[in-house]
């Protein structure tokens, strides 16, 4: 059996505001395994990110992780003070952000950034540096490496920053890798070649897989489980599999039912009424009951519960019960 490799026991994240603390993230929990790729879905506004940048003590000011757990290898990463978080940072987990070009520093060529990622984190030498950065583009399906390396971020394309990205992201081994939104401000023909490079390298390196992303197509294509989230919590968590065809909760099954289907003979694309509420205006009892079709009069009193569908499959919602 696969053990569990990171672990989220609760974790809350506020942002202060005047007196007053909102909670961007309510009590969210789930696990990754060794060799597992999680995939986080829903709209903007879910939590999705700062989700992620919590993993990696990141949450921008005033955020904060308030309350909760967060286990990578058994191992809490909220009681580590920065000078150890910097050495997890890269050495076992590294984040893929959504758009390269703001990721990767303007001034410095390709290779300086890959050369200072690897060096930060090894004792190696200049030398072994550049072999391992030369190694690295190659692996990641850079032609002609030895002239990239040399190049500046704004020479390149979009793809072809998002896979300097994937390097640096790469260039220390890491056992977790957060791909948040990775292929977003990307062409389509590329953004096939991108998901492409991270199946293959999931495969080929073993590493577990955090990715986030609002299109449920790379989810069935790239995820073994997947995590929903809506207004800062989770409403519904499995397999791929269940969750695809026999989805519980009804803002799962209107994502769903969201996705553009080549066989459909509707005239309109289905759209969820309604917006994510705002952190300072989220509504009583059910986060989702203002948008859903399928709500009864509990779920605008009492928050629900989570259900427990199997070991490894859960919903937050009245109906279930």
């Amino acid at each position: 059996m696969k053990k569990n490799l990171l672990e989220l026991k609760n974790v809350t994240i506020e942002f202060q505001k005047m007196k007053s603390n909102l909670k961007a993230v309510d009590g969210i929990s789930f696990t990754v395994k060794e060799g597992e790729v999680l995939g986080i879905v829903g709209e903007s506004g879910s939590g999705k990110s700062l989700t992620a940048l919590s993993i990696l003590g990141i949450v921008p000011y005033p955020g904060k992780v308030t309350k909760g757990e967060i286990l990578f290898k058994g191992r809490d990463l909220l009681n580590l003070d920065e000078k150890e978080m910097t050495k997890v940072r890269g050495n076992y987990v590294s984040m893929i952000f959504q758009d390269p070009r703001v990721s990767l520093d303007p001034v410095y060529k390709i290779g300086d950034q890959l050369i200072e990622a690897i060096q930060h984190h090894k004792k190696v030498t200049l030398r072994e540096a550049q072999e391992r950065a030369l190694k690295l583009l190659n692996l990641v399906g850079i032609p002609h490496p030895k002239r990239y390396i040399e190049a500046y971020p704004h020479e390149l394309s979009g793809g072809m920053c998002q896979r300097i990205m994937i390097a640096i992201a790469l260039s220390c081994q890491p056992e977790l890798l957060i791909a948040d939104e990775p292929t977003t401000a990307l062409d389509v023909t590329v953004q096939a070649q991108i998901l492409e490079l991270l199946k293959n390298l999931r495969q080929d390196l073993k590493m577990s897989v955090i990715l986030i992303t609002h299109d449920l197509g790379i989810i069935a294509d790239m995820a073994d489980k997947i995590v929903v989230m809506y207004a800062g919590q989770i409403v519904e968590s499995g397999y791929v599999s269940r969750i695809l065809t026999s989805p519980l909760h009804p803002y799962t099954r209107g994502l769903l039912k969201s996705v553009l289907q080549l066989e459909s003979k509707a005239n309109k694309l289905y759209t969820i009424p309604g917006n994510v509420p705002g952190l300072a205006n989220m509504p009583k009892g059910c986060r989702f009951f203002p948008r859903c079709s399928e709500s009864i009069d509990i779920c605008s009193k009492i928050q629900p519960p989570v259900y427990s569908v199997n070991d490894e499959d859960y919903v937050c919602c009245h109906k279930y019960s």
